[in-house]
């Protein structure tokens, strides 16, 4: 499922409906008083819904269906025709695409290939799509980008910009990248080269991203450590406060560390931390929310936060309550 809400208190969500023989996109829109009957967007097969509204309540609901990225705008009360972003033959991963709209209503759409980065700009004037451009290209056959996200800084001038996070990796480091519309060389947000004599190995990931006051981006951090014939996994959430700047990520989660005999990357055993959001109001005041796998069995599944302001974490606090009798507990997905 996939929200969001602008500033004079329009909404727009869209979610995945599973059915017998396929999977389907809905959504409902909020205009400020009522809400809409849900709507279909998609045919078949269709999954990852994201959304986006600008200031003048146009909107707009990105899917994945059968291999292609698919898109409909919202406009003066209706759902446009579906828009095909991108296809399987350019070699997307369904699940690596974000998208952002700017105040006008124009929207971008950004994916992954694999090897590049890639945006699609919608112009809200002339309801057309501009033909895909490449914001970012690897360049040995050993790299690869993943994970990418957008959101629109309104505080740019002389007109709000895209600003883009992603992940880049190879054989020896793995990297969060940031660039903008104004086609900055990419920042290095966090980097870790992979420690290979002693065979520890990095994955930073990042998980939501934002522009407010300053950028902010959650990152799910894992390191691994192959030490046969078992492994140990160490899981943290991270937030990065402007990027740009010469600090490195702040730890907003408890370290998490398990160790497993098996290497079959499907049973990793509990305690861990799960992927971080992230958000800033106006204020420059931030929250981070994840979930953490607590104890060794019974599992315990938990949501945690952690409060920015004043310019600093205030720490984690968890904000679901323990199981006095000890049972297994549902997985949450803040």
């Amino acid at each position: 499922m996939a929200v969001a809400r602008n500033e004079s208190g329009k909404a727009v969500v869209a979610y995945q409906r599973d059915f017998i023989e396929a999977d389907r996109v809905y959504v409902n829109y909020y205009n400020g008083q009522n809400w809409s009957v849900p709507f279909q967007v998609s045919e078949q097969n269709a999954t990852h819904p994201e959304v986006a509204i600008s200031d003048n309540g146009d909107a707009i609901v990105v899917w994945a269906e059968n291999g292609y990225i698919y898109a409909k705008i919202y406009k003066n009360g209706s759902w446009s025709q579906n828009y095909q972003i991108a296809g399987r033959y350019e070699g997307i991963d369904e699940e690596d695409f974000s998208v952002a709209m700017y105040p006008n209503g124009d929207a971008i759409v950004v994916w992954s290939t694999g090897s590049k980065i890639m945006k699609r700009i919608y112009n809200s004037a002339n309801k057309t799509w501009q033909d895909p451009a490449t914001i970012y290209s690897v360049t040995s056959e050993y790299e690869t980008v993943s994970y990418p996200f957008v959101a629109i800084d309104r505080t740019a001038s002389p007109s709000p910009i895209a600003d883009f996070v992603w992940q880049h990796a190879s054989i020896n480091f793995q990297e969060i990248l940031f660039s903008n519309d104004n086609s900055i060389n990419p920042i290095v947000v966090w980097k870790k080269d992979f420690d290979l004599p002693s065979q520890i190995f990095y994955y930073l990931k990042p998980t939501s991203f934002m522009i407010a006051c300053d950028v902010i981006i959650g990152i799910h951090y894992m390191e691994v450590k192959f030490d046969p014939p078992h492994y140990t996994i160490k899981t943290q959430a991270y937030a990065s406060i402007n990027p740009t700047g010469s600090t490195e990520p702040t730890a907003i989660s408890n370290l998490r560390t398990t160790t497993a005999s098996s290497f079959n990357p499907n049973n990793i055993p509990a305690p861990m931390v799960y992927p971080p959001l992230v958000t800033m109001n106006n204020e420059c005041n931030a929250i981070g929310v994840w979930q953490e796998v607590e104890g060794s069995g019974p599992w315990q599944d938990h949501v945690w936060l952690n409060v920015y302001k004043n310019d600093s974490w205030q720490g984690p606090k968890r904000i679901t309550e323990i199981d006095t009798n000890n049972d297994y507990l549902a997985s949450y997905d803040p």
